[in-house]
């Protein structure tokens, strides 16, 4: 993905920074006021943790792919969340859902679990350090349940798309998931430019163009391994090699063979 930078790796997957996580401080620090060095800390921090909960997420997914076969390229951080970016894709449908459900339950779990062991300690904190604390366990439930809207790409149109390739082909379930996922995207935009809210905006169409790049991704895979007619590998036959990456960005999907460059060099 262009425009992101490695800043390191765990489990041996790079994680990668894109440049427009740069409004995130932007928007952390703004509401801090002139010269509160108490505030200014606070905001960092928070910041630093949202990245690590982005991570946390991300890395919930691309472990438990792990355990199925599948291989993650690299994890790319984002302002909306972060992208865990696969090699090759689930065979069966109930691998998908386990990967999608993974990330939202990390984050949820890490509500939970700092929310609980926060409960007494909060009442003796300083009061900016709890309110830190609470927007912590906040900002990780948020980053679940929010996940689970059942909208290609996010990860509840995953599982959508996991229940429902259950009992169809691959390829209508995510014409199905991607429907829904449209819908629920126009509903998004058209609630956000009511109420002013940007972000919502950027987000509704985010989901809106990745639904339609998630379609194109489904296409090949059938049309790659069984040529447009699902064969009896089953809707979830990989239709890609390890070597292939699928890529996606500005809405487009792209295949990319790592024996094509290797041979090129």
């Amino acid at each position: 993905m262009g425009m992101a930078f490695k800043i390191g790796s765990l489990f041996g997957i790079p994680i990668r920074l894109h440049i427009t996580m740069a409004i995130v401080p932007f928007f952390a620090f703004s509401s801090v006021e002139s010269g509160d060095p108490v505030g200014f800390a606070i905001a960092l921090v928070l910041t630093v943790l949202l990245f690590g909960s982005v991570v946390a997420h991300e890395l919930g997914h691309a472990l438990t792919a792990r355990r199925f076969g599948v291989r993650t390229e690299d994890i790319v951080l984002l302002p909306i969340g972060g992208v865990a970016r696969i090699v090759n894709l689930p065979k069966r449908p109930a691998h998908e859902i386990a990967i999608a459900a993974a990330g939202p339950a990390v984050s949820i779990g890490i509500a939970a679990l700092v929310g609980f062991l926060l409960i007494i300690p909060s009442h003796f904190m300083p009061p900016l350090v709890a309110a830190a604390a609470g927007a912590f366990v906040e900002m990780n439930f948020i980053l679940g349940v929010f996940n689970l809207v059942p909208a290609l790409p996010m990860d509840g149109g995953r599982v959508l798309r996991g229940v429902l390739a259950l009992k169809r082909d691959y390829l209508s379930a995510t014409r199905i998931a991607v429907r829904i996922g449209r819908a629920i995207a126009i509903a998004g935009f058209v609630y956000a430019v009511w109420a002013g809210d940007v972000m919502l905006g950027f987000i509704a169409a985010f989901v809106f163009f990745g639904a339609g790049a998630e379609e194109r991704i489904a296409w090949m895979r059938e049309t790659a391994h069984h040529g447009g007619v699902a064969g009896p590998g089953g809707p979830f036959a990989p239709p890609l090699t390890d070597r292939d990456v699928i890529v996606i960005q500005g809405g487009k999907a792209e295949v990319i063979s790592r024996k094509d460059r290797d041979e090129r060099s």
